[in-house]
C-alpha cells in the first residue's frame, strides 16, 4: 500500500519535539510522522514519471509513488540496509542528457561539496522544463540537529568534504539554482519553519 503524499501539518507541529528527539523508525512503526516522512511526503507530490533521487540513502520515496520509475543514487558506504539503485557521485552523474523528468535532493544539498557542479549536472540530465525538488534546513537548525540527533551521524560512514555545511539559508539555495538556469516555481516552509521545500524548473536555453 502506497504512503500518502498529503502531510498533516497540525499533527507534525504537535509532535515536532518528538520528531526531533526520536529516530525516524521509532515514530513510523506507530504510524506517526517523522522528519523523514515529512520531507519525503512533500517531495513525492512533485515527482514526475522518470525520477532521480540524489543522496537517496535507504529512503522510502518509492513507497509514496509506486507509479513512477524512481532511481536512487548515493555514494557507496558500509551501512545496514543501504540500497541505492546506483552507486556514484552527484558531481558526475552516470546518465545521458535529458534522462529524467524530475530530480530530488532531500536534506542533502548542504552535504555536496561541489554544489555548483551538482546543479549543472542535474540540469544536463533533466528534460526541458524538468524540475528539481530540494528540502533544506537553515544553518542554525542544522547545527543543533546534527549534534543532537547523535544516532544518525552519517558522517561517521564516509569522508566529509570541506565544502559541507550544516544547513543553508533560503536565499543561498535559490541563488545557486537561479544562477544556473532554473526558476523557483514553489517554495514553502514546514515543520514550524524549521525546514523548507523548493521546486526549481529548468529554464529553456
Amino acid at each position: 500500500m502506497a504512503r500518502t503524499t498529503t502531510p498533516n501539518p497540525i499533527l507534525e507541529n504537535v509532535l515536532l519535539p518528538f520528531m526531533v528527539c526520536s529516530p525516524d523508525k521509532a515514530l513510523e512503526v506507530f504510524g506517526l510522522p517523522s522528519l523523514r516522512t515529512a520531507r519525503y511526503g512533500r517531495t513525492a507530490a512533485f515527482i514526475g514519471a522518470r525520477h532521480l533521487d540524489l543522496g537517496c540513502g535507504n529512503n522510502p520515496l518509492a513507497e509514496y509513488r509506486p507509479d513512477a520509475r524512481i532511481v536512487g543514487l548515493d555514494v557507496q558506504v558500509d551501512r545496514p540496509k543501504f540500497e541505492p539503485t546506483v552507486v556514484g557521485v552527484a558531481e558526475k552523474l552516470p546518465f545521458r542528457d535529458g534522462s529524467f523528468d524530475t530530480i530530488s535532493m532531500v536534506a542533502c544539498l548542504n552535504h555536496f561539496g561541489e554544489r555548483e557542479i551538482v546543479i549543472r549536472e542535474s540540469k544536463r540530465i533533466l528534460r526541458p522544463k524538468g524540475r528539481v525538488i530540494v528540502t533544506m534546513i537553515g544553518p542554525l537548525v542544522g547545527l543543533v540537529c546534527h549534534k543532537w540527533r547523535f544516532w544518525y551521524q552519517d558522517t561517521l560512514y564516509r569522508v566529509v568534504h570541506p565544502g559541507e555545511v550544516d544547513g543553508m539559508e533560503r536565499t543561498w539555495v535559490r541563488k545557486l539554482f537561479e544562477d544556473h538556469g532554473f526558476t523557483c516555481v514553489h517554495e514553502q516552509a514546514f515543520l514550524a519553519g524549521m525546514n523548507r521545500i523548493f521546486v526549481f524548473e529548468r529554464r529553456e536555453s
